[in-house]
């Protein structure tokens, strides 16, 4: 590797414990303190690339190599593991090393299904060089951010360690922020390769096109949220995608039109405000410091959050979410079982595992907030009462919306242990199996469109029956990740992996880009 640019090496290994054996990489705990021969190391890793098969939400490790002195090191201690307690995409690195001078190598991950995983390697050590440990001090290594370019071919950019940083440390790592406030930090030595990467860091976040929670409001407005801090907003009265900075490099997973203004919401507590179009961002006070994982604005200004801060899953209301004032409203779940269970097994492999899997489905109608986990196991929260309703659907859960009628449409394993389509109408307590496979959208109970593989058809009458719709689909089978129907005139929207975005006005028949 030359320069700032690179390959990522993916390699394919049996069994999840044999990726493992390599070594186990220990992070800091929330209550952990340095002992008197240690110190501690904290690094922020972003990928912007297609979501697919996402190399950054299989990460686990950070690889290190001890410059100086030269004796032996234990191989546990030469890494630096994730935590995943309160984001999404971005990976938190972090633990604990002898004094010493260390390099950085690469990032470590693993995607796929067991026993069959693909293994990544991003390396990082042409750009990314060495840093410093001292005994009772904290090392901040800043913020790598990885752009890919061509091929298995990508560009780093790198951002020194911020406020931003700071303050997840801090969160993080309450114990350890303590006992070291006041004390001096470290960070990676400047080397020109990494001024440059530094000077590369705001093209990177101009060219971030994940789109997460797409969402639109009853006037027609569409809202979604994006990495690196931006939001995307399509105006029904306009014809393209503004994009917007919020001021943050945290992932935005929530956006919503809230007192005259533009809401959005996140990774690690975001929460900011605009009310003036994007042009100016103002940060309010969270529900707490855990992944927000969805908003919803309710009558005369009140404001529904639903947080996961590790295993946790909790539903917080306020009042004005100007003025903060939140309250805990009811925890939805704790740890998931199938994670709990791989807990018994070992660290890594529950972080494994939990990387690999789809991400939850959260859906708010009225006072009921539903949180359907990846096993299928769904939770409904009543706000008034707090009380928790769990209801085990036996169905493997890739994707959850509400429609306008209330309808809940599932995408995930059927129960004939295939992808299929699913329709609920009491709130998720009974499902109806179309057998239909692909990615489906519904403008209602009865009216809806799967689209499998390069093909498109239609049903009026619930999937009893479908019509194959004849049209030139610009993607290719599995790049299509959101389909949507549009509320107010009945058009497609197609989300891809990657971030395009097409519409069609004559029932997929043709298809014309927007973003």
């Amino acid at each position: 590797m030359q320069g700032r640019m690179g390959c990522w090496v993916r390699y394919v290994v049996v069994g999840l414990v044999v990726l493992m054996s390599a070594g186990c990489a220990s992070r800091i705990s929330t209550n952990q303190q340095l002992s008197g021969n240690e110190g501690a190391v904290v690094l922020r890793f972003i990928t912007n690339e297609a979501e697919l098969h996402s190399p950054v939400k299989a990460l686990f490790q950070v690889n290190l190599q001890r410059v100086y002195p030269p004796e032996d090191v234990d191989i546990a201690g030469l890494t630096l593991a994730r935590t995943r307690a309160v984001t999404h995409g971005s990976a938190i690195f972090s633990g604990t090393l002898k004094p010493g001078r260390y390099k950085v190598l690469s990032a470590s991950g693993v995607v796929g299904g067991y026993p069959y995983n693909y293994s990544y390697r991003f390396p990082l050590g042409a750009t990314i060089d060495t840093f410093e440990v001292h005994k009772g001090e904290v090392t901040l290594l800043g913020t790598v951010l990885v752009q890919p370019t061509q091929g298995s071919r990508f560009r780093l950019g790198y951002l020194p360690p911020d406020a931003e940083l700071m303050e997840t440390f801090e969160r993080l790592f309450p114990a350890m922020a303590q006992q070291t406030r006041g004390r001096p930090f470290h960070s990676l030595e400047m080397t020109p390769e990494l001024n440059q990467a530094h000077a590369d860091a705001p093209k990177m976040k101009r060219l971030s096109y994940a789109v997460n929670g797409l969402w639109q409001s009853d006037k027609g407005d569409f809202f979604a949220g994006s990495r690196m801090g931006k939001i995307l907003w399509k105006r029904v009265s306009e014809t393209h995608w503004r994009e917007f900075d919020v001021g943050s490099w945290r992932e935005v997973l929530s956006v919503r039109p809230y007192a005259g203004g533009v809401l959005a919401a996140g990774e690690e507590g975001l929460l900011r405000h605009s009310v003036d179009e994007g042009k100016t961002w103002v940060a309010l006070t969270p529900p707490d410091g855990g992944l927000i994982y969805a908003i919803e604005p309710m009558e005369q200004n009140k404001l529904l959050a639903v947080v996961r801060h590790g295993d946790i899953w909790s539903a917080y209301l306020t009042d004005d979410a100007r003025l903060g004032g939140w309250r805990k409203v009811g925890v939805l779940v704790g740890e998931e079982p199938a994670i709990a269970a791989l807990r018994t097994v070992g660290l890594a492999a529950a972080d494994a595992a939990e990387n690999a899997l789809w991400p939850p489905g959260v859906v708010v109608r009225g006072n009921t907030v539903g949180l359907m986990l990846r096993d299928g196991a769904f939770h409904l929260l009543d706000i008034a009462t707090g009380q928790v309703e769990h209801l085990p659907t036996k169905l493997m859960m890739h994707s959850l919306a509400a429609l306008p009628d209330g309808t809940l449409l599932l995408r995930g394993q059927g129960f004939g242990d295939q992808p299929s389509t699913l329709l609920s109408a009491d709130g998720g307590r009974s499902w109806n199996d179309l057998w239909a496979s692909g990615v489906a959208a519904f403008a209602n109970s009865q009216r809806g469109f799967v689209a499998r593989k390069s093909s498109l058809s239609m049903t009026v009458d619930t999937g009893k029956t479908w019509t194959l719709m004849n049209g030139d689909i610009p993607w290719l089978p599995a790049e299509l990740r959101t389909l949507t129907v549009d509320r107010l005139d009945g058009s497609l929207v197609a989300v891809l992996f990657g971030g395009r975005i097409f519409r069609s006005v004559d029932q997929g028949k043709s298809w014309k880009r927007e973003r």
